[in-house]
């Protein structure tokens, strides 16, 4: 299979990809569609692909691969359609089309590079693992992840790939399951690689798609927050551990960066003769709405560097509103000028008890029986409190109500 060449499409090899999809039903539910060169050269001039890589062999199409910007998500490469001819399966056609991808995304300096397979194809997750992309967790499709582009473009660990091949020595267990652990909510995914010289480690924060650990021969830096569930308003800590394995100083510096509703004004140099921590404060903006479970979460973004050379680390939030309320009417009817009886749900969003205040004004058309409340919550608490009101006229009712705090 040395013979397996990956070139660009060109229009030249319209006709061969035809025949590459005609052969390749079986690759996809066997279906009945007959393609022609035409057609092919016509959606080729239509597409917004960046590249299509094909796999040749003496001249003839058995393998492809387009290549795109990734619209679902931010910073982020895509590959929509790989494809390899059936009886070219085994032969290591699909890996040769992915890693022309990956060294694609890395060249063009993009963080990451993702794709979706279906269920049916679980098969082929072992070759996008050993390619370095993560399997996410989530109900709703098969989604992968690869993070080598920020690896290997990163300054800080650049070096050590002048000696480390990224596919032969990386270490990982290749399991058909979704990556991370239920200890951390299947939030980390992490890389390793060994050889004679050297042992590299780099921990990525599924939530900010960034780096949040880097460990190798001679040092540790990792960022941590107690949570990543955070009501806005409010500030936070995040904690950077160091810890220096050489026996001489490790000048270490972090800049926070503002990252979306996440400002980060951090700024510390230290050198380090063994081990530290430096603790820098955060402030969470407010949000208009909640954040997409499956996006790019704001993150606590820093730039740190490491006797100079630099890494940006990303620790992923979830932005929650500090309180959440919702009036609910029991089913059935509402009748003017008695007393009835509606409920208001209200959650914490802190991870420590509160104490909310508010007044819930009235309208011409509806009276509460008592419209001020205190009420004390703990942590992350769900209560529903019930209100008694008399409607006078049957209306809709909405209204701003302004909540005060205590924590």
């Amino acid at each position: 299979m040395n013979d397996i060449k990956i070139v660009e499409y060109s229009k030249e090899y319209a006709a061969s990809v035809a025949d590459m999809w005609n052969k390749s039903s079986s690759n996809w539910g066997g279906y009945d569609t007959f393609y022609t060169e035409e057609e092919i050269v016509k959606e080729h001039e239509n597409n917004d692909h960046i590249n299509t890589f094909l796999a040749i062999d003496k001249d003839i199409v058995i393998g492809y691969c387009s290549f795109s910007e990734y619209k679902e998500d931010e910073g982020a490469l895509y590959i929509p359609l790989l494809n390899v001819r059936p009886d070219y399966h085994g032969k290591k056609v699909g890996k040769k089309l992915v890693i022309t991808a990956v060294e694609k995304a890395v060249e063009l300096d993009w963080p990451r590079l993702d794709l979706y397979t279906w269920p049916g194809n679980i098969k082929a997750v072992p070759l996008y693992k050993k390619c370095g992309f993560f399997w996410e967790k989530r109900d709703d499709s098969t989604h992968l992840m690869n993070f080598l582009p920020t690896v290997l473009n990163t300054e800080a660990v650049k070096d050590y790939f002048k000696d480390i091949d990224w596919y032969k020595d990386s270490i990982r267990k290749i399991e058909v399951i979704p990556d991370g652990s239920e200890g951390d909510e299947f939030n980390i995914y992490q890389y390793k690689w060994k050889t004679e010289k050297h042992n590299l480690k780099m921990k990525f924060d599924r939530r900010g798609r960034g780096i949040r650990m880097i460990e190798t021969d001679d040092y540790l830096i990792e960022s941590t927050l107690p949570d990543y569930r955070l009501p806005f308003g409010n500030t936070y800590k995040i904690k950077y551990y160091i810890k220096n394995k050489t026996g001489k100083y490790l000048n270490v510096s972090i800049k926070g960066l503002d990252n979306r509703n996440v400002k980060f004004k951090m700024e510390e140099t230290v050198n380090v003769a063994d081990e530290t921590s430096l603790v820098g404060e955060l402030y969470l903006d407010k949000i208009e709405e909640e954040q997409n479970i499956y996006r790019t979460h704001p993150a606590v973004t820093a730039e740190i560097y490491i006797n100079g050379k630099k890494a940006v680390f990303r620790n992923g939030v979830f932005p929650k509103f500090p309180v959440k309320f919702q009036f609910i009417i029991p089913d059935g009817e509402v009748l003017t000028n008695i007393e009835n009886t509606c409920y208001l749900d209200i959650e914490n969003g802190f991870n420590e008890p509160v104490r909310y205040s508010f007044n819930i004004p009235e309208s011409k058309e509806i009276e509460f029986h008592n419209n001020d409340f205190v009420i004390e919550m703990k942590s992350r608490e769900k209560k529903s409190i019930p209100i008694k009101y008399v409607l006078k006229k049957p209306n809709f009712y909405s209204s701003n109500i302004n909540i005060s705090i205590n924590c």
